[in-house]
């Protein structure tokens, strides 16, 4: 029981409060000997003073009122709070020590409805003029018929709690580097004004969507990385990565990242850093005209970097289509989280081969692979060629923009034929299942597994169904 719970315990018979209590009447003071003669009476008398000792030096203001918010006890610690003695607020409504009767009413009203308030912020009214800011936790008193007769409650200081939170929020917006709050699942919480001076977007354009839908979808791979060792404990320092701004342009951002794990947030500082890496580019090419002059070392060293980012690109993406290859699909799904998945596939394929013959169903692959990444790519998505005339789409945006994306693509291919070598056109449509990524029910199940498998089964139903379709499975878990 903390020191407000004992000044309140009942002195009789279904009592839970004092009303019309004041200081004259705080314990202590001489009574009816108890039952058990002189020894009973002097052990009570050590106990109310015990009480009364505790009252005086309590350092918040503890109060009590009656049913109509008027004032029947207050502590000393009143004057150093409010300015104003505890006998001078005795009697006179709560509303002596808030800002206004207004605030004071609507803060009973609440207790009234609510049974209890815990740690609401108000401002006081002090005796000189002046305001304080205060935390107020309080409850109602009732009678053994449960009949409100009262509230009680306390007020402390927390200037000093504002003040901080007031310099802290003035540090993030005034800041010329761009701030950010991530919070679990890559969701952006919270951003600074840098943000619309470098990228030009409000917190309204971005707040709530993933951060990772602004990623360029080359640097998804490394910015995937970075997240997961930041969210691991490591403070990662000086993540390079292009970012779209809200003209569609991009901007290379440099981020340094540290982790908050008891709330899961990812706290961001980033500038724009488009200037120091085309210069660094400009070096590059210096120092590659520099050694020009040892052209077997440099032709050697260019072929090298050439094979390289040939074999790379090979090995992560199909080679008709330009689309990523299915293994590098799956690993970015894994290591980004998407929202949705989903799953598209070309009617009648084999009809188109039987009659036109393959090089005509390759030429068609292509012309659909750069319909639908060309709508997809600027939001975000990933396309990827798991087999045959199958494609997927990792969507990072929102489910509901993922779903209208899906019906976009289906229109934008029927909407125009495919035109063949010998001038041929070809109607092609194609069919779309889209699920959303969800957390698993157990910890032996994979997320990507269970999306996918959403993703095929709804385009397997969309096919049965008449082709030229989208099956969406629910956002909610049935």
């Amino acid at each position: 029981m903390n020191v407000v719970e004992e000044l309140a315990v009942p002195s009789g018979p279904g009592r839970r409060d004092l009303p019309g209590s004041t200081e004259a009447e705080l314990p202590g003071r001489p009574g009816p000997v108890p039952p058990g003669g002189l020894g009973a009476r002097e052990e009570l008398g050590d106990s109310e003073a015990h009480y009364r000792a505790t009252f005086e030096s309590l350092s918040d203001l503890y109060f009590q009122t009656d049913a109509d918010g008027l004032i029947t006890l207050v502590s000393p610690s009143a004057l150093s709070h409010s300015g104003w003695t505890p006998n001078e607020l005795v009697g006179r409504p709560l509303g002596k020590v808030f800002i206004d009767d207004a605030t004071s009413r609507a803060f009973l009203a609440e207790v009234r409805a609510m049974g209890a308030v815990n740690d609401r912020e108000a401002l006081m009214l002090r005796r000189d003029g002046t305001t304080a800011w205060a935390s107020i936790n309080a409850q109602s008193l009732v009678d053994v018929d449960d009949r409100i007769i009262g509230f009680r409650g306390t007020l402390r200081n927390i200037d000093a709690r504002k003040a901080a939170e007031a310099e802290r929020d003035e540090i993030f917006q005034l800041s010329v580097d761009m701030l950010t709050i991530i919070a679990p699942g890559a969701q952006i919480a919270r951003i600074n004004p840098a943000w619309t001076s470098t990228l030009g977007y409000s917190p309204e354009d971005v707040v709530g969507t993933s951060v990772f839908a602004l990623v360029h979808p080359e640097d998804l791979y490394g910015t995937a990385h970075m997240a997961v060792l930041t969210s691991r404990g490591q403070i990662v320092i000086d993540v390079r990565a292009r970012f779209r701004a809200k003209d569609g342009t991009y901007r290379w951002l440099s981020w340094n990242l540290a982790a908050r794990t008891a709330k899961g947030l990812i706290f961001c500082v980033s500038r724009d850093i488009t200037g120091l890496v085309e210069a660094e580019e400009a070096s590059r090419q210096l120092v590659k005209a520099l050694q020009a002059s040892t052209l077997a070392l440099a032709e050697q060293a260019l072929e090298t970097d050439r094979l390289r980012a040939a074999a790379e690109y090979l090995a992560n993406h199909d080679v008709l289509t330009g689309a990523l290859n299915r293994r590098a699909w799956f690993d970015l799904a894994n290591a980004t989280s998407p929202t949705a998945v989903g799953m598209f596939d070309i009617d009648l394929f084999k009809s188109v081969n039987d009659h036109h013959g393959h090089p005509a169903g390759d030429a068609i692959l292509r012309d659909i692979a750069h319909r639908l990444n060309g709508l997809l790519e600027p939001h975000g998505a990933v396309l990827g060629r798991l087999g045959g005339e199958e494609f997927g789409v990792l969507f990072h945006g929102t489910f509901a923009e993922a779903r209208i994306l899906v019906m976009q693509a289906l229109a934008t291919v029927r909407s125009t034929p495919v035109l063949l070598r010998d001038d041929t056109e070809v109607s092609v449509t194609v069919s779309a299942g889209l699920a959303p990524w969800r957390d698993p029910g157990r910890q032996d199940e994979d997320p990507m597994t269970l999306a996918y498998e959403e993703a095929d089964a709804a385009l397997y139903e969309a096919k049965q169904s008449g082709r030229d379709r989208v099956v969406v499975r629910s956002l909610k878990v049935a």
